[in-house]
């Protein structure tokens, strides 16, 4: 165990010695650590032998907060601090600039004011923002319209798209038909986004936000499994199908490809709608109580 939390250790420090090289920092927080174990078996001689081998690969979810806004786009910045760390842990970043942290902890942002409280501070250059986690958060009616209004929009919107694939034909481009799912999954995920962490992302590709999505719901990882080969790819296709249509004129998946997505798309928008409608009634009893339930109907 201590020698395990040593490595943590180790890995943390030298995440921030390779961030504070790319960015004016003034802290980090995490949000959370993803470790997947892949394990390979060999049942058949070969030149090393019988065995089995294991191999790790971690992610940590992390709120980086600037004492500038980065000048680099969040993705191009998430993966030069993959390559600087050899490639052996990934980052999912959350990037805040420090005056527009302090505006929207003011403001009483419930998702900020619970990194504070909550997450891991791996480094902080001043105590700036400590005080800001005494501020309470807001509860009004109007808060709660805003954010039902919004996973509203955005469900409804989801759902018209998942239809409209199921109205093309099937001698359509598939990868056609990919593109517009991709665009649903995006919309259902900055929904379930707004209901559980009230945050609206700057960065929206769909492998990112499903990430985001994993530290509050099980569903990116149980619908869309990456244990085979064909899982894998099918997931491949469905978050990076806007870039390949981008270059490649041919068509580049099969219908029953695109059927197969669909199919996980529709259990996806299922039953993101059950947990959104649950976590909403909570919002609700929390932000209009007894008195304003009539405004927030």
């Amino acid at each position: 165990m201590k020698d395990r939390e040593t490595t943590n250790d180790q890995i943390r420090q030298e995440l921030v010695k390779q961030i504070g090289k790319l960015v004016k920092l003034h802290s980090i927080y995490i949000l959370g650590e993803q470790i997947e174990t892949t394990t390979h078996r060999v049942f058949i001689e070969s030149g090393s032998g019988k065995g089995s081998t294991f191999s790790t690969a971690t992610i940590y979810t992390l709120l980086l907060v600037t004492m500038k806004p980065i000048p680099e786009r969040i993705g191009d910045l998430m993966d030069n601090i993959h390559g600087r760390m050899n490639g052996s842990f990934r980052v999912c970043l959350i990037n805040h600039s420090l005056s527009n942290m302090k505006k929207r902890l003011d403001h009483g942002d419930p998702f900020l004011r619970d990194v504070l409280i909550h997450g891991i501070c791996i480094h902080r250059k001043d105590d700036k923002l400590i005080p800001f986690s005494r501020i309470e958060t807001g509860f009004h009616e109007r808060i709660y319209l805003d954010i039902r209004n919004s996973w509203t929009n955005r469900m409804k919107r989801a759902d018209y798209l998942l239809r409209t694939v199921d109205m093309l034909m099937l001698d359509e481009d598939a990868d056609s038909r990919l593109i517009v799912m991709h665009q649903a999954m995006v919309q259902i995920c900055l929904a379930l986004l707004m209901v559980f962490w009230e945050y609206r992302p700057h960065h929206c590709s769909l492998s990112y936000l499903l990430h985001l999505c994993g530290h509050f719901t099980e569903l990116p990882k149980t619908i869309f499994l990456r244990d085979t080969y064909g899982s894998h790819r099918l997931y491949y296709m469905l978050c990076n199908i806007n870039h390949i249509i981008l270059f490649k004129s041919l068509k580049e998946f099969s219908d029953n490809n695109a059927e197969k997505l669909l199919g996980r798309c529709k259990i996806f928008h299922g039953q993101a709608n059950e947990i959104g409608q649950q976590r909403l009634r909570v919002l609700k009893e929390i932000h209009c109580g007894e008195n304003g339930k009539d405004l927030c109907l």
